[in-house]
Protein backbone atom coordinates (compact mmCIF):
# COMPACT_ATOMS: atom_id res chain seq x y z
CA UNK A 1 0.00 0.00 0.00
CA UNK A 2 1.48 3.30 -0.95
CA UNK A 3 0.85 6.08 1.60
CA UNK A 4 0.59 9.96 0.58
CA UNK A 5 0.21 12.85 2.15
CA UNK A 6 -2.81 15.22 0.85
CA UNK A 7 -2.23 19.11 0.56
CA UNK A 8 -5.05 21.52 0.76
CA UNK A 9 -4.28 22.29 -2.91
CA UNK A 10 -4.55 18.59 -3.88
CA UNK A 11 -1.52 17.67 -4.26
CA UNK A 12 1.33 15.41 -2.34
CA UNK A 13 4.24 15.95 -0.85
CA UNK A 14 7.58 14.00 -1.93
CA UNK A 15 8.84 12.43 1.19
CA UNK A 16 6.05 10.06 1.06
CA UNK A 17 6.98 8.85 -1.76
CA UNK A 18 10.20 7.54 -0.63
CA UNK A 19 8.84 6.31 2.63
CA UNK A 20 6.84 4.00 0.25
CA UNK A 21 8.92 3.02 -1.71
CA UNK A 22 11.17 1.73 1.16
CA UNK A 23 8.56 -0.40 2.54
CA UNK A 24 8.47 -1.77 -0.76
CA UNK A 25 12.19 -3.13 -1.71
CA UNK A 26 15.43 -2.50 0.45
CA UNK A 27 17.73 0.01 -0.85
CA UNK A 28 20.16 -0.74 -3.10
CA UNK A 29 23.96 0.32 -3.58
CA UNK A 30 24.12 4.11 -5.37
CA UNK A 31 20.13 4.06 -5.93
CA UNK A 32 17.03 5.18 -4.79
CA UNK A 33 14.68 2.78 -3.73
CA UNK A 34 11.87 4.16 -6.03
CA UNK A 35 14.17 3.15 -9.07
CA UNK A 36 13.50 -0.86 -8.11
CA UNK A 37 9.93 -0.22 -8.70
CA UNK A 38 8.41 -0.94 -12.37
CA UNK A 39 8.28 2.05 -14.60
CA UNK A 40 4.89 2.45 -14.60
CA UNK A 41 4.65 2.28 -10.94
CA UNK A 42 6.79 5.33 -10.51
CA UNK A 43 4.50 7.09 -13.24
CA UNK A 44 1.69 6.10 -11.28
CA UNK A 45 2.78 7.93 -7.84
CA UNK A 46 4.75 10.99 -9.75
CA UNK A 47 1.15 11.82 -11.14
CA UNK A 48 -0.05 12.99 -7.44
CA UNK A 49 2.87 15.49 -7.54
CA UNK A 50 2.37 19.03 -8.89
CA UNK A 51 4.83 20.69 -11.26
CA UNK A 52 7.13 22.53 -8.54
CA UNK A 53 7.85 18.54 -6.92
CA UNK A 54 7.89 16.69 -10.32
CA UNK A 55 10.79 18.59 -11.24
CA UNK A 56 12.45 18.13 -8.34
CA UNK A 57 12.48 14.58 -7.95
CA UNK A 58 13.28 14.69 -11.66
CA UNK A 59 16.99 16.30 -10.43
CA UNK A 60 17.01 13.30 -8.15
CA UNK A 61 19.06 10.74 -10.77
CA UNK A 62 18.95 9.98 -14.00
CA UNK A 63 16.60 7.28 -14.22
CA UNK A 64 14.35 9.67 -12.47
CA UNK A 65 14.45 12.01 -14.71
CA UNK A 66 13.93 9.61 -17.49
CA UNK A 67 10.51 8.63 -15.58
CA UNK A 68 9.45 12.25 -14.83
CA UNK A 69 9.60 13.28 -18.63
CA UNK A 70 6.73 10.14 -19.43
CA UNK A 71 4.59 11.52 -22.15
CA UNK A 72 1.06 10.62 -20.48
CA UNK A 73 2.61 12.06 -17.05
CA UNK A 74 3.06 16.00 -18.75
CA UNK A 75 0.28 15.24 -21.32
CA UNK A 76 -2.15 15.19 -17.60
CA UNK A 77 -0.58 17.86 -16.76
CA UNK A 78 -1.23 19.79 -19.82
CA UNK A 79 -5.01 18.96 -19.54
CA UNK A 80 -5.18 19.86 -15.86
CA UNK A 81 -3.93 23.31 -16.38
CA UNK A 82 -6.27 23.98 -19.06
CA UNK A 83 -10.08 24.83 -18.87
CA UNK A 84 -11.96 22.07 -17.89
CA UNK A 85 -13.65 21.53 -20.84
CA UNK A 86 -10.49 21.66 -23.05
CA UNK A 87 -10.42 18.13 -23.70
CA UNK A 88 -14.38 17.72 -25.88
CA UNK A 89 -13.71 13.66 -26.05
CA UNK A 90 -11.54 10.87 -24.11
CA UNK A 91 -10.38 7.98 -25.93
CA UNK A 92 -10.58 4.86 -24.20
CA UNK A 93 -8.27 2.30 -26.23
CA UNK A 94 -7.81 -0.63 -23.95
CA UNK A 95 -3.99 -0.92 -24.80
CA UNK A 96 -2.97 2.66 -23.23
CA UNK A 97 -2.39 3.43 -20.07
CA UNK A 98 -4.31 5.11 -17.70
CA UNK A 99 -2.54 7.78 -15.65
CA UNK A 100 -4.46 8.99 -12.25
CA UNK A 101 -4.72 12.59 -11.82
CA UNK A 102 -6.14 13.60 -8.88
CA UNK A 103 -9.57 12.05 -8.75
CA UNK A 104 -10.09 11.42 -12.74
CA UNK A 105 -8.78 8.92 -15.01
CA UNK A 106 -6.88 10.26 -18.03
CA UNK A 107 -7.30 7.55 -20.61
CA UNK A 108 -6.05 9.87 -23.48
CA UNK A 109 -6.69 12.53 -25.23
CA UNK A 110 -8.78 11.98 -28.35
CA UNK A 111 -8.88 15.61 -29.52
CA UNK A 112 -8.81 19.59 -28.43
CA UNK A 113 -11.03 22.04 -28.83
CA UNK A 114 -10.78 24.77 -31.97
CA UNK A 115 -8.06 27.16 -31.08
CA UNK A 116 -5.92 25.27 -29.31
CA UNK A 117 -3.10 25.14 -31.99
CA UNK A 118 -0.23 24.32 -29.84
CA UNK A 119 -1.47 21.10 -28.50
CA UNK A 120 -2.68 20.33 -32.55
CA UNK A 121 0.56 20.66 -33.51
CA UNK A 122 1.72 18.56 -30.76
CA UNK A 123 -0.52 15.77 -31.06
CA UNK A 124 0.75 15.99 -35.19
CA UNK A 125 4.11 15.65 -34.15
CA UNK A 126 4.01 13.35 -31.74
CA UNK A 127 2.47 10.87 -34.57
CA UNK A 128 5.09 11.22 -36.73
CA UNK A 129 7.47 10.65 -33.83
CA UNK A 130 5.68 7.28 -33.33
CA UNK A 131 5.99 6.45 -36.53
CA UNK A 132 9.44 7.23 -37.24
CA UNK A 133 9.67 5.33 -33.78
CA UNK A 134 11.72 8.06 -31.83
CA UNK A 135 10.75 7.16 -28.58
CA UNK A 136 12.65 10.35 -26.75
CA UNK A 137 10.51 12.23 -29.00
CA UNK A 138 7.35 10.75 -27.75
CA UNK A 139 8.46 11.47 -24.44
CA UNK A 140 9.69 15.01 -24.67
CA UNK A 141 6.81 16.62 -26.67
CA UNK A 142 4.14 17.16 -23.73
CA UNK A 143 6.87 18.13 -21.57
CA UNK A 144 8.00 20.85 -24.23
CA UNK A 145 4.36 22.31 -24.34
CA UNK A 146 4.05 22.72 -21.18
CA UNK A 147 6.87 24.56 -20.85
CA UNK A 148 5.82 26.39 -23.43
CA UNK A 149 2.84 27.50 -22.02
CA UNK A 150 4.62 28.03 -19.01
CA UNK A 151 7.01 30.63 -20.70
CA UNK A 152 4.52 32.55 -22.41
CA UNK A 153 2.23 33.03 -19.55
CA UNK A 154 5.41 34.47 -17.28
CA UNK A 155 6.16 36.79 -19.82
CA UNK A 156 3.12 38.15 -19.75
CA UNK A 157 2.62 38.40 -16.20
CA UNK A 158 6.18 39.71 -15.90
CA UNK A 159 5.82 42.10 -18.40
CA UNK A 160 8.14 40.42 -20.49
CA UNK A 161 6.19 40.08 -23.71
CA UNK A 162 8.24 41.38 -26.79
CA UNK A 163 6.68 44.11 -29.30
CA UNK A 164 7.74 44.08 -33.02
CA UNK A 165 6.63 47.09 -34.68
CA UNK A 166 5.97 46.52 -38.55
CA UNK A 167 6.67 49.38 -40.99
CA UNK A 168 4.56 51.49 -41.39
CA UNK A 169 2.40 50.91 -44.82
CA UNK A 170 -1.51 51.53 -44.43
CA UNK A 171 -2.73 55.49 -44.79
CA UNK A 172 -5.34 55.26 -42.12
CA UNK A 173 -6.28 53.49 -38.62
CA UNK A 174 -6.05 49.35 -38.63
CA UNK A 175 -9.74 48.49 -37.50
CA UNK A 176 -9.14 44.43 -37.75
CA UNK A 177 -6.22 41.98 -37.79
CA UNK A 178 -6.15 38.04 -38.73
CA UNK A 179 -3.21 35.40 -38.05
CA UNK A 180 -1.99 32.42 -39.60
CA UNK A 181 1.11 30.89 -38.95
CA UNK A 182 3.68 33.83 -39.92
CA UNK A 183 1.26 35.49 -41.94
CA UNK A 184 -1.11 38.45 -40.83
CA UNK A 185 -4.17 40.34 -42.53
CA UNK A 186 -4.71 43.83 -41.60
CA UNK A 187 -8.08 45.52 -42.11
CA UNK A 188 -7.53 50.14 -42.52
CA UNK A 189 -9.66 52.84 -42.82
CA UNK A 190 -7.67 53.45 -46.26
CA UNK A 191 -10.09 50.45 -47.80
CA UNK A 192 -6.92 48.34 -48.20
CA UNK A 193 -6.13 44.93 -46.87
CA UNK A 194 -2.45 44.32 -46.42
CA UNK A 195 -0.66 41.19 -45.85
CA UNK A 196 2.15 40.84 -43.09
CA UNK A 197 4.91 38.42 -43.16
CA UNK A 198 6.00 38.17 -39.22
CA UNK A 199 9.50 36.81 -39.87
CA UNK A 200 10.52 39.62 -42.12
CA UNK A 201 8.09 42.22 -40.27
CA UNK A 202 7.31 43.57 -44.03
CA UNK A 203 3.87 44.25 -46.17
CA UNK A 204 4.21 41.46 -48.67
CA UNK A 205 0.54 42.03 -50.87
CA UNK A 206 -1.91 44.82 -50.60
CA UNK A 207 -5.58 44.08 -51.66
CA UNK A 208 -7.72 46.75 -53.06
CA UNK A 209 -11.38 46.74 -54.39
CA UNK A 210 -13.47 48.03 -51.45
CA UNK A 211 -14.69 51.48 -51.97
CA UNK A 212 -15.08 52.42 -48.47
CA UNK A 213 -13.33 51.60 -44.83
CA UNK A 214 -12.90 47.56 -44.42
CA UNK A 215 -13.90 47.02 -40.53
CA UNK A 216 -13.08 43.58 -40.39
CA UNK A 217 -10.86 40.53 -41.97
CA UNK A 218 -10.50 37.31 -41.69
CA UNK A 219 -7.67 34.81 -43.46
CA UNK A 220 -8.33 31.42 -43.58
CA UNK A 221 -6.31 28.21 -42.68
CA UNK A 222 -5.38 27.60 -46.15
CA UNK A 223 -3.69 31.06 -46.32
CA UNK A 224 -4.33 31.37 -49.94
CA UNK A 225 -7.83 33.01 -49.27
CA UNK A 226 -8.94 36.47 -47.56
CA UNK A 227 -12.35 37.73 -46.28
CA UNK A 228 -13.04 41.10 -45.63
CA UNK A 229 -16.22 43.12 -44.79
CA UNK A 230 -16.59 47.03 -45.79
CA UNK A 231 -18.41 49.91 -45.04
CA UNK A 232 -19.45 49.76 -48.85
CA UNK A 233 -21.86 46.49 -47.64
CA UNK A 234 -20.24 44.12 -49.50
CA UNK A 235 -17.85 41.30 -48.31
CA UNK A 236 -14.92 40.06 -50.35
CA UNK A 237 -13.28 37.12 -51.01
CA UNK A 238 -9.31 37.54 -51.89
CA UNK A 239 -6.68 35.00 -53.49
CA UNK A 240 -3.56 36.12 -51.98
CA UNK A 241 -1.43 34.24 -54.39
CA UNK A 242 -2.65 36.61 -57.19
CA UNK A 243 -3.97 39.93 -55.22
CA UNK A 244 -7.23 39.36 -57.07
CA UNK A 245 -10.63 39.66 -55.70
CA UNK A 246 -12.47 36.10 -56.52
CA UNK A 247 -15.88 36.99 -55.37
CA UNK A 248 -18.14 40.10 -53.88
CA UNK A 249 -21.33 39.10 -51.55
CA UNK A 250 -24.16 41.61 -52.18
CA UNK A 251 -27.32 41.45 -49.46
CA UNK A 252 -26.18 43.75 -46.79
CA UNK A 253 -27.45 47.21 -46.80
CA UNK A 254 -25.38 48.80 -44.33
CA UNK A 255 -21.57 48.34 -43.31
CA UNK A 256 -20.77 45.12 -42.09
CA UNK A 257 -18.69 44.64 -38.97
CA UNK A 258 -18.85 40.95 -37.60
CA UNK A 259 -18.06 38.26 -39.37
CA UNK A 260 -16.80 34.31 -39.29
CA UNK A 261 -16.25 31.48 -41.59
CA UNK A 262 -16.81 27.75 -40.31
CA UNK A 263 -16.29 24.64 -43.00
CA UNK A 264 -17.44 26.33 -45.71
CA UNK A 265 -20.12 28.87 -44.21
CA UNK A 266 -20.16 32.29 -43.11
CA UNK A 267 -22.42 34.89 -41.18
CA UNK A 268 -22.13 38.30 -41.08
CA UNK A 269 -23.52 41.19 -39.05
CA UNK A 270 -24.17 44.83 -40.25
CA UNK A 271 -25.19 48.27 -39.25
CA UNK A 272 -28.61 47.18 -40.91
CA UNK A 273 -29.72 45.02 -38.05
CA UNK A 274 -29.33 41.92 -39.96
CA UNK A 275 -27.68 38.74 -39.87
CA UNK A 276 -26.44 36.73 -42.42
CA UNK A 277 -25.59 33.18 -43.23
CA UNK A 278 -24.24 32.63 -46.27
CA UNK A 279 -22.42 29.46 -48.72
CA UNK A 280 -18.79 30.71 -49.57
CA UNK A 281 -18.87 28.46 -52.20
CA UNK A 282 -22.02 29.19 -54.12
CA UNK A 283 -21.88 32.93 -52.91
CA UNK A 284 -25.65 32.36 -52.34
CA UNK A 285 -26.75 33.87 -49.10
CA UNK A 286 -28.94 30.69 -47.16
CA UNK A 287 -30.61 32.53 -44.48
CA UNK A 288 -31.09 36.60 -43.59
CA UNK A 289 -32.18 36.95 -39.40
CA UNK A 290 -32.96 39.98 -38.05
CA UNK A 291 -30.72 40.94 -35.01
CA UNK A 292 -33.88 43.12 -33.84
CA UNK A 293 -31.21 45.27 -32.20
CA UNK A 294 -29.24 47.90 -32.92
CA UNK A 295 -25.99 47.07 -35.05
CA UNK A 296 -24.58 43.77 -34.65
CA UNK A 297 -21.15 44.77 -34.00
CA UNK A 298 -19.83 40.60 -33.84
CA UNK A 299 -20.47 36.96 -34.63
CA UNK A 300 -18.79 33.99 -34.25
CA UNK A 301 -19.74 30.53 -35.15
CA UNK A 302 -19.83 27.60 -32.07
CA UNK A 303 -20.43 25.11 -34.95
CA UNK A 304 -22.17 24.80 -38.16
CA UNK A 305 -25.56 25.02 -37.29
CA UNK A 306 -25.29 27.87 -34.13
CA UNK A 307 -23.24 31.01 -33.95
CA UNK A 308 -23.20 33.62 -31.65
CA UNK A 309 -24.36 37.32 -32.34
CA UNK A 310 -23.20 40.95 -30.51
CA UNK A 311 -25.42 43.93 -30.32
CA UNK A 312 -26.87 45.38 -27.59
CA UNK A 313 -27.40 42.03 -25.87
CA UNK A 314 -25.48 38.49 -26.55
CA UNK A 315 -27.51 36.11 -28.57
CA UNK A 316 -27.20 32.76 -29.78
CA UNK A 317 -28.56 31.53 -32.76
CA UNK A 318 -30.06 28.03 -34.43
CA UNK A 319 -29.86 28.12 -38.19
CA UNK A 320 -32.08 25.42 -38.18
CA UNK A 321 -34.51 27.79 -35.65
CA UNK A 322 -34.70 31.43 -37.46
CA UNK A 323 -37.91 33.15 -36.36
CA UNK A 324 -36.27 33.75 -32.71
CA UNK A 325 -32.98 33.84 -30.79
CA UNK A 326 -32.28 29.93 -28.77
CA UNK A 327 -30.53 32.21 -25.90
CA UNK A 328 -30.45 35.66 -24.80
CA UNK A 329 -27.89 36.93 -22.71
CA UNK A 330 -27.66 40.88 -20.98
CA UNK A 331 -25.16 42.26 -18.40
CA UNK A 332 -24.25 45.57 -20.19
CA UNK A 333 -24.69 48.89 -20.07
CA UNK A 334 -23.41 49.80 -23.85
CA UNK A 335 -23.10 47.75 -27.27
CA UNK A 336 -20.84 44.39 -27.34
CA UNK A 337 -17.61 45.52 -29.28
CA UNK A 338 -16.36 42.10 -29.48
CA UNK A 339 -16.68 38.41 -28.12
CA UNK A 340 -15.50 34.79 -28.36
CA UNK A 341 -17.42 32.27 -27.75
CA UNK A 342 -16.95 28.12 -27.44
CA UNK A 343 -19.67 25.28 -26.16
CA UNK A 344 -19.09 26.28 -22.88
CA UNK A 345 -18.51 30.07 -22.35
CA UNK A 346 -19.11 33.42 -24.06
CA UNK A 347 -16.44 35.88 -23.47
CA UNK A 348 -17.53 39.85 -24.67
CA UNK A 349 -16.20 42.87 -24.44
CA UNK A 350 -18.24 46.29 -24.70
CA UNK A 351 -18.27 50.03 -25.15
CA UNK A 352 -19.20 50.31 -21.69
CA UNK A 353 -15.59 49.41 -20.75
CA UNK A 354 -16.18 46.13 -19.30
CA UNK A 355 -15.68 42.55 -20.01
CA UNK A 356 -18.30 39.78 -19.53
CA UNK A 357 -18.15 35.72 -18.80
CA UNK A 358 -21.49 34.24 -19.56
CA UNK A 359 -22.35 30.75 -18.64
CA UNK A 360 -23.40 28.86 -22.23
CA UNK A 361 -24.60 25.36 -20.48
CA UNK A 362 -26.19 27.23 -17.37
CA UNK A 363 -27.05 30.08 -19.49
CA UNK A 364 -26.19 32.69 -17.29
CA UNK A 365 -23.86 35.51 -16.39
CA UNK A 366 -20.56 34.45 -14.20
CA UNK A 367 -19.02 37.43 -13.48
CA UNK A 368 -18.06 40.67 -14.63
CA UNK A 369 -14.70 41.32 -15.45
CA UNK A 370 -13.91 45.20 -14.74
CA UNK A 371 -10.39 46.42 -15.35
CA UNK A 372 -10.04 49.25 -18.55
CA UNK A 373 -11.12 52.87 -18.45
CA UNK A 374 -12.61 52.98 -22.25
CA UNK A 375 -14.44 50.69 -24.77
CA UNK A 376 -13.10 47.16 -24.72
CA UNK A 377 -12.50 46.82 -28.68
CA UNK A 378 -10.41 42.80 -28.95
CA UNK A 379 -10.22 39.85 -26.58
CA UNK A 380 -9.04 36.57 -27.04
CA UNK A 381 -8.17 33.52 -24.70
CA UNK A 382 -6.85 30.53 -24.44
CA UNK A 383 -7.13 26.83 -22.93
CA UNK A 384 -5.09 27.60 -20.11
CA UNK A 385 -7.70 30.29 -18.84
CA UNK A 386 -5.62 33.08 -19.83
CA UNK A 387 -7.66 35.88 -21.33
CA UNK A 388 -6.38 38.77 -22.92
CA UNK A 389 -8.44 42.25 -23.43
CA UNK A 390 -7.04 45.10 -25.05
CA UNK A 391 -8.95 48.67 -24.66
CA UNK A 392 -8.94 52.52 -26.55
CA UNK A 393 -7.59 53.30 -23.39
CA UNK A 394 -4.04 52.15 -24.33
CA UNK A 395 -3.72 49.26 -22.37
CA UNK A 396 -3.92 45.15 -22.48
CA UNK A 397 -5.13 43.37 -19.26
CA UNK A 398 -4.39 39.84 -18.81
CA UNK A 399 -6.94 37.87 -16.79
CA UNK A 400 -8.24 34.47 -15.13
CA UNK A 401 -10.81 33.15 -17.09
CA UNK A 402 -11.70 30.89 -14.30
CA UNK A 403 -12.24 33.43 -11.39
CA UNK A 404 -12.08 36.70 -13.06
CA UNK A 405 -9.45 37.59 -11.20
CA UNK A 406 -6.84 40.60 -12.88
CA UNK A 407 -3.53 39.08 -13.41
CA UNK A 408 -1.66 42.00 -14.90
CA UNK A 409 -2.43 44.94 -16.86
Amino acid sequence: TLLLTHTTQHTHTIQPIYTAASTYAPMQEGAHAVETLPDEVVVAILSFLDVCSLVQVAAASHHLHRVASDEMLWRALYICSSLPEATFELSREPNRRAIRVGTTIDYGLKCFGSGAIDAMTCSTELDQARAMGDREAIRQRWKSLYQRRAHSQRNWRQGLAKASLMEKSHAGPVFALSMWENIVASASSDRTIKLWDTASQRCVSTLTGHQYAVWNVKLLGDVDTVLSASDDTTVKCWNTQSSTCTRTLHGHTSAIWGMDYLNGKLVTGSTDTKIRHWDLETGKCLLRISGKQETVWCCQFIDCNTFVSGGRDVRVWDVRITDRAKTTFSGHLDAIRCLQADPYRIVTGSYDSSSVVYDLVAGKNMFALKGHSDSVTTLQYNRSAMLVTSSFDGTFAEWNLLNGELITK
